[in-house]
């Protein structure tokens, strides 16, 4: 015999009329949809019942791993903690306040378990997120038989959604080589200008001090007082080998 979930897989939401509406005899359904009505008004079960992510509800989940981190939406899938979800429904991914989504839910049958797939790198990496003040949180009862009820959480999303970049200053300088060549350079400089250091301004501490020569400007690391030659390191040693490299590069073969 199937096991009977005891959360909520399914939620729908019935768009009707009164009109379509009667009075039922029962404990807990109390209201009964007059079909005869419905059909004589040419009006569709499927346009009535509908899921109820049509009315911006959704049902939350969270990462199995339990937190979000900076590469979790790169990395595209993100496998769910819950198990009362079905395929292709649209679910929130609740994490620290933030509610990202909607996502499509699928399932992987040889691990037994769901996920969402994320499609960031389709989008720019902009991954959509709901504040808490944007929704408006609900929790749907299942009861089965004699046993306590549980409870099912949804959003009503009720607000505008913001934006979370989810590419990282580190991953964007690591990809930043990979992206410029100097082609791009030769044909749009004005993008790739450096701007040159103005030496009327700056010095460093322990150069000559002389009208027009700079103020002093402290830099990190440097020691006015010592000596190091390019290719070499901070140590002083007599027998050090230094490495030096010279290219040399035609200025007609970068700018034209």
């Amino acid at each position: 015999m199937k096991e009977k979930t005891k959360y909520i897989k399914n939620a729908y939401v019935i768009d009707i009329d009164n009109y379509y509406l009667e009075e039922n005899d029962h404990p807990i359904y109390r209201v009964k949809m007059n079909l005869e009505r419905l059909v004589q008004d040419g009006k569709k079960l499927q346009y009535i019942i509908q899921p109820a992510s049509m009315y911006r509800i959704y049902k939350v989940v969270t990462s199995e791993s339990g937190e979000i981190l900076d590469n979790t939406f790169i990395n595209g899938n993100i496998y769910l903690k819950e198990h009362n979800i079905v395929e292709d429904e649209l679910v929130m991914l609740y994490d620290s306040g933030k509610y990202y989504g909607p996502f499509i839910v699928a399932y992987r049958p040889i691990e037994g378990k769901y996920y969402v797939k994320t499609n960031a790198d389709e989008n720019n990496y902009l991954v959509q997120y709901f504040n808490e003040s944007d929704v408006q949180r609900i929790e749907l009862e299942k009861q089965v038989y004699n046993e306590a009820p549980t409870y099912s959480e949804f959003v009503y999303v009720n607000g505008e959604y913001s934006t979370y970049d989810a590419v990282t200053d580190e991953i964007l300088l690591k990809e930043i080589p990979n992206e410029i060549s100097l082609e791009m350079a030769r044909i749009n400089p004005e993008e790739f200008s450096v701007e040159p250091i103005d030496v009327s301004t700056f010095r460093v501490p322990g150069s000559i001090v002389g009208e027009g020569l700079g103020k002093v400007t402290v830099v990190d690391g440097v020691d006015p007082n010592r000596r190091v030659t390019t290719g070499s390191s901070a140590e002083e040693d007599d027998d050090e080998r230094i490495d030096s490299c010279v290219v040399s590069v035609k200025k007609s073969d970068v700018i034209k």
